[in-house]
């Protein structure tokens, strides 16, 4: 091989190389979800910044202050300052974490959990003027809350969901704290979206404590988004006990209205194209028979026999006058004259008071005719 077309050769494999690098890294693995804080030391009375990336969409994330490294769970968590963040389209999750004295002796932890998955992340932190301790469980011979969740949506259909208006709904919360300790912060964080990916959060209102043995009954009003179809979930959780509880719900709407409507509107097309076809038959049929008998006219004037209907004469057809046809070749001979109607006349007398005899006249001679 010559040693330009040797250089040209590697020219080329060194520019497809990174084209084919490129052709596959839509098949590289995704990078992780990273989190992080906009200060890792945090001042009761003020916030803190929490910014990730990389995060699916539809996940919803909870994150909270808490004490003790989190090891009793969201006993030990300021629960009514917890924030809900969900990524957008960018994949890009921001809140903002107010910052409260936690209720156990740090080392501190923002805990950052998935509502309806598995995630769960510790990102340490210091507190400013909170004292400091080794982490412990709470004792043994106090059993820990724990809490049992019921939730069911309520609502019908009404005048603006049937014509895909916001529909109205309710989700019931049914709480109980089956154990011994009361629950101080229970929080509540609920949304709604399609079957695995509830990514619309519900504003829910403070739940105050609850105590060990009752039953705490909320329901939070909320609204299906505009031309809402189908089926939906409903899916939240309880913290403020050791473990946080997982609730779930499902409500649907349909707007039939909308559906009659576009019945209607179809029929309508349907019969517009309808009438227009049999315009546009009828029509035609009158222009054919329009051209028929104007073809017999032409064949009975020139003494021939009419053309097929199917297969009409496109020729401009002389058009008969007077009993003869308006040709310029006949124009010389003569034309025979229709019998006139006999003419009764009273011969002229002076005399007023005799009755005139009638009597016939012969109608006067064309001019250029003989008179017999």
């Amino acid at each position: 091989m010559r040693p330009a077309r040797l250089v040209a050769a590697l020219a080329s494999a060194a520019l497809l190389v990174p084209l084919l690098a490129g052709a596959a890294a839509p098949g590289a693995k995704a990078p992780p979800p990273t989190l992080e804080l906009s200060s890792t030391v945090l001042v009761p009375g003020s916030s803190v910044a929490i910014h990730g990336t990389h995060w699916p969409e539809g996940t919803t994330l909870q994150a909270v202050l808490c004490g003790a490294n989190a090891v009793d769970g969201s006993v030990d968590c300021v629960g009514r300052a917890a924030v809900t963040m969900t990524p957008g389209p960018t994949q890009v999750v921001d809140g903002t974490l107010q910052v409260f004295v936690p209720p156990r002796p740090c080392p501190c932890v923002v805990l950052v959990s998935g509502l309806s998955s598995s995630i769960s992340r510790r990102i340490p932190v210091q507190v400013a003027g909170t004292a400091t301790a080794p982490p412990e469980t709470a004792s043994p011979l106090a059993k820990p809350p724990t809490l049992t969740v019921d939730a069911e949506v309520s609502g019908g259909t009404t005048l603006a969901s049937l014509f895909g208006g916001p529909a109205e709904r309710t989700v019931e919360v049914r709480i109980h704290n089956a154990g011994s300790v009361d629950v101080a912060h229970p929080v509540l964080t609920l949304s709604w979206g399609r079957s695995g990916s509830p990514d619309h959060l519900i504003r829910t209102p403070r739940l105050g404590p609850i105590a060990g043995g009752a039953t705490r009954t909320v329901e939070v009003p909320f609204d299906l988004d505009a031309l809402s179809v189908g089926n939906y979930e409903v899916a939240g959780r309880i913290t403020g006990a050791s473990k946080p509880v997982a609730l779930h719900a499902s409500t649907s709407t349909w707007p039939w209205g909308l559906f009659v409507i576009a019945l209607v509107l179809l029929q309508l097309i349907l019969l517009g194209i309808r009438n227009r076809v049999r315009r546009r038959l009828a029509r035609k049929q009158v222009e054919a028979r329009i051209a028929a008998a104007q073809a017999a006219a032409s064949a009975d004037a020139l003494g021939t026999d009419p053309p097929d209907a199917g297969e009409l004469p496109t020729q401009e057809v002389p058009v008969v006058r007077g009993g003869a046809l308006d040709d310029p070749a006949r124009n010389d001979e003569p034309r025979a004259r229709p019998p006139e109607p006999i003419c009764w006349r009273a011969p002229a007398t002076s005399d007023r008071a005799t009755v005139p005899l009638l009597r016939w006249v012969s109608p006067e001679p064309d001019v250029g005719e003989s008179t017999p």
